[in-house]
């Protein structure tokens, strides 16, 4: 059985790092919010392509209702990417920073220790060990701004997709 003290220590880099992120929320909410709008409006093209072919396959062609459609997927496209540039800027401005400042923060602690804890120490394997750790983190940010993100709007429109289909028939 582990001590309070052993499980304390066990965990102490996840709770360091997680109470970091835990101060820069809102830039983490902003910027997701960012991707999450870009792709909403990516995952809604399919419903106005729909309206655009009903238009089209009417008779007689509604040509007038066809062209708003047609301008309603120039705006989703145009809205998509601006927005999603919008969010590069403020991931690369807000989001990427953070993994530095990490960095810094990690090495101060550690330079900051007494000679004797660097006596038998490989310090190599120490610097390198937190470079590993910043660069882990800056590819765990950039995971969630522009895969995850993506992936749970991508998720969330199949399943409306599908189930306003499976409610039709």
């Amino acid at each position: 059985m582990t001590t309070p003290a052993k499980s304390n220590k066990k965990y102490y880099s996840l709770r360091s790092f997680g109470s970091y992120m835990a101060r820069f929320k809102l830039r983490f909410i902003v910027t997701i919010s960012m991707f999450a709008v870009a792709n909403i409006l990516l995952a809604v093209l399919p419903l106005f392509i729909g309206k655009l072919i009903e238009a089209l396959s009417a008779h007689p062609v509604q040509g007038h209702e066809a062209v708003i459609w047609v301008w309603v997927l120039i705006a989703c496209s145009t809205g998509h990417d601006l927005i999603w540039r919008g969010g590069e800027l403020l991931h690369m401005w807000l989001i990427n920073p953070l993994s530095y400042h990490y960095d810094t923060l990690l090495f101060r602690e550690v330079i900051r220790k007494p000679y004797p804890y660097f006596v038998d120490k490989f310090t190599g394997k120490l610097s390198s060990y937190i470079n590993t750790i910043s660069q882990e983190m800056h590819e765990f940010f950039t995971d969630i701004t522009y895969n995850y993100t993506s992936q749970i709007i991508s998720l969330l429109a199949t399943a409306a997709i599908l189930t306003s289909v499976n409610w039709q028939t």
